[in-house]
């Protein structure tokens, strides 16, 4: 390896590194993180390529159907709100999920969630599961995404009870999620984010792809950023792309741009997070830090929640930029190295990083 990208590549992972210094996990179970609406169960099918794995497709269905045997795949909770709140908690924050869910569904938010300390007292089992069927294609796992939302889609304000109120009242931050799958989602981030504020809670929004409902992107900005009430909205380089209509994201430059364009528009800050770098851009600072580079990488489905949970984190003991997004970047760059769908623990998180410093 060149010895300046040798020094760099280590001075990436430093930093994150470093972030450690300033976090003790019997401090972080001081903090509450609720995060809300949405549960669902993934089924991960991952693919070798995307072109052969299409062909292999269509030669099943030309046939009249038949099997693919070969395929590795894999079952675990899924969903923004879901995924992000078991990667805080194991990371040692006090996370509770807000969600409606079926019987099943509350049986294997047991199961996945429960046992890491996630609160999940406040999912509700009288609703409709969701489910995902993520196909990953490629040494990339570019994903698509098979989407049944169940309760997800109707999860508004009505669905808040007494206790979900005082739990949202009570936080240090809450975020809602997911609402391109929800059709009450901008009425239900309006009306919790409003509340928030009132009660000093940091807001954090990530909406997902927000593809599906482009007619309702302006109605969404809008309604909920006309008021100030959204601190932090994170995105992927995709998502930056379709909310500010900047069609070019292949420099950092031109995300820089892209961000710029719809910072204009929301005030909030932006958080965003690609594959090659991450951002922030509020309306004094615009802050890069490169991401970990991986020889081996296992998935991509649930990095950008994982990678939530390390900038949340990093916000909540007030990191500088370089250093949440530093640190967002590992915790993101060891859950996607790991075999095991389960966001890391600090142990493996810091294992993780001296462990890519020795080898480089």
């Amino acid at each position: 390896m060149d010895g300046a990208l040798e020094t760099m590549l280590k001075r990436i992972v430093q930093e994150g590194l470093k972030c450690f210094e300033r976090y003790d996990t019997n401090d972080l179970k001081d903090y509450k993180v609720v995060l809300l609406p949405d549960f669902f169960i993934d089924h991960i099918v991952s693919f070798p390529d995307f072109k052969e794995g299409m062909s292999t497709i269509q030669s099943r269905f030309m046939q009249g159907g038949g099997n693919i045997p070969g395929l590795t795949q894999v079952i675990s909770q899924g969903g923004n709100a879901a995924n992000t709140a078991l990667a805080l908690a194991r990371l040692g924050v006090h996370s509770h999920l807000i969600c409606r869910t079926d019987k099943l569904g509350i049986y294997l938010i047991e199961y996945f969630l429960k046992p890491y300390g996630v609160d999940i007292s406040h999912a509700k089992g009288d609703g409709k599961n969701a489910y995902t069927v993520a196909l990953e294609f490629g040494k990339n796992h570019s994903n698509v995404f098979l989407q049944d939302p169940g309760s997800v889609t109707t999860f508004g304000v009505d669905d808040l009870n007494t206790q979900d109120w005082e739990l949202i009242r009570s936080a240090h931050l809450v975020g809602v999620m997911n609402w391109s799958m929800n059709r009450k989602g901008t009425y239900l981030a309006s009306h919790v984010f409003e509340y928030a504020k009132n009660h000093d809670v940091k807001t954090y929004i990530d909406t997902g792809d927000p593809s599906p409902r482009s007619m309702d992107i302006d109605d969404f900005l809008d309604t909920v950023f006309s008021k100030d009430i959204v601190d932090i909205m994170s995105l992927n380089e995709n998502e930056i792309r379709k909310y500010s209509g900047h069609n070019q994201y292949e420099t950092n430059d031109e995300i820089y741009e892209a961000g710029r364009i719809l910072h204009q528009r929301i005030r909030s800050r932006l958080d965003v997070h690609t594959a090659r770098c991450s951002y922030s851009i509020t309306n004094s600072k615009q802050v890069c830090v490169d991401t970990v580079p991986l020889l081996k990488v296992y998935r991509a489905t649930g990095a950008g929640d994982v990678w939530n949970a390390g900038n949340i984190i990093g916000e909540l003991l007030d990191f500088s930029f370089e250093q949440r997004l530093a640190f967002a970047n590992l915790v993101a760059a060891c859950y996607i190295s790991k075999k095991e769908p389960i966001p890391p623990s600090s142990d493996e998180i810091k294992g993780f990083a001296m462990k890519l410093i020795e080898d480089w």
